[in-house]
């Protein structure tokens, strides 16, 4: 178990009298949302007292502040994690750790999400000094046919492994199954949890579908296959306003506000938009398409440049189909075609994927920064911090090559 102390700096905010949360800890928080999280956790004076983060991996996204300690572990290590917990005697517990959706491995997903969950779960009961938790789920938990305006009385995903042609992907399956888990752990006389169902999650160090996006679209040589009409809505959280989300949950929590202890709450930025207007707009910023004239009726003008062809959305089934059934027979369903080419990645092309977040309006007072012209400039900022990362990537590696 590794340990980065903090470093204090002379601009840091003075820590307050009485800090609202007390101490934190955030599992993953060197992931793309849990950075953003502690981010406003840090700099916010009057939240709390210090954060303590864990995660695999604390080489990136960590911040140098005199309130942030990084300690490197896994959730998944009782012995590890219970150690930290007495040492940190936290009072809140933000439980953001989860593998990548996009590239984790198979196998992991229920070790970190469930087997990961169940570990941090018990431990928290254990200790009086934890009174809260607040958990990350996934709009894509939701087991309904359609995804339009679901409210969190929806059903989510059962606990038995789906079968193949269910089109659910195992990093779903597992979220849905730590869901259910932290909203039974909630307890009248001990802690105190909530789940957060964030819907499509994008911001600045995007480390998911962003870098999914770069992969395929980089190259301007490359054709944008769009499938079917182009006309589905999605609800999409720029990552500040998801981490704000959690905030709010968290002091509901330990206030007492009613409604909120073992409770879900949708949230996104408050404003749908067509799923492909948001895929041609991330196309044309990786492109260097200039923005403002490719979003002119939220359609980019010079559309040729993208070189955009049309898939109809029967051939789209049609193909998963066939894969989901050619892997059946020849791998027993044990290996599971590649997100795009999945029954829940033909599920976002082509139908609507929106969550009603009424409710954390109402109850946890969410107010989200939310526009198009926000949208925009948040998906540019995004795309130039990418392109920074890639080349210094680029440039570290040549480096490494002459220093050999």
């Amino acid at each position: 178990m590794q340990v980065m102390e903090p470093i204090a700096k002379a601009n840091s905010p003075s820590p307050s009298s009485f800090p609202v949360l007390g101490t934190v800890l955030v599992t993953g928080g060197c992931g793309f949302l849990g950075y953003h999280l502690v981010s406003r956790l840090l700099f916010d004076p009057d939240c709390c007292e210090h954060v303590y983060i864990i995660d695999r991996d604390i080489s990136h996204n960590t911040h140098t502040h005199v309130k942030a300690t990084y300690i490197k572990a896994s959730i998944t290590e009782e012995k590890d994690l219970s150690t930290v917990l007495d040492r940190v005697n936290p009072a809140v517990i933000f439980h953001t750790a989860s593998p990548n959706a996009t590239y984790g491995r198979r196998g992991d997903f229920y070790h970190t999400n469930v087997e990961g969950t169940r570990t941090v779960l018990a431990l928290a009961r254990e200790r009086s000094h934890v009174k809260a938790l607040v958990y990350t789920s996934s709009l894509d938990v939701y087991a309904t046919r359609h995804h339009h305006n679901l409210k969190e009385t929806a059903p989510i995903w059962k606990g038995r492994r789906p079968w193949p042609w269910e089109g659910i992907t195992e990093y779903d399956w597992t979220k849905a199954l730590a869901h259910r888990l932290v909203l039974q752990a909630n307890a009248d006389d001990g802690l105190k949890t909530a789940v957060i169902i964030p819907s499509h999650i994008y911001g600045l160090r995007d480390s998911q579908a962003l870098s999914l996006m770069f992969d395929l679209f980089e190259d301007p040589g490359r054709p944008v296959f769009q499938v079917g009409k182009g006309d589905n809505m999605a609800s999409f959280v720029e990552v500040g306003n998801c981490a704000e989300a959690h905030i709010l949950a968290a002091k509901a929590l330990l206030s007492g506000v009613e409604g909120v202890p073992g409770q879900a709450f949708n949230v996104s930025d408050g404003e749908d938009i067509p799923l492909w207007w948001h895929t041609r707009l991330v196309c044309a910023a990786i492109r260097g398409i200039d923005l403002n004239s490719a979003s002119e009726s939220r359609k980019p003008s010079d559309i040729d440049k993208m070189k955009v062809r049309y898939i109809p959305a029967w051939v789209m089934w049609l193909i998963v189909r066939i894969i989901w059934w050619v892997l059946l027979v020849c791998t027993v369903g044990y290996v599971q075609p590649p997100p795009a080419l999945s029954w829940n990645g033909a599920s976002w092309c082509t139908e609507d994927h929106t969550l009603n977040i009424g409710k954390a309006r109402s109850v946890l007072g969410y107010t989200p920064e939310g526009s198009r012209g926000r949208h925009e400039s948040v998906v540019r900022q995004a795309v130039e911090w990418e392109w920074e990362r890639r080349r210094a990537f680029k440039d570290c590696g040549k480096m490494k090559m002459k220093m050999r």
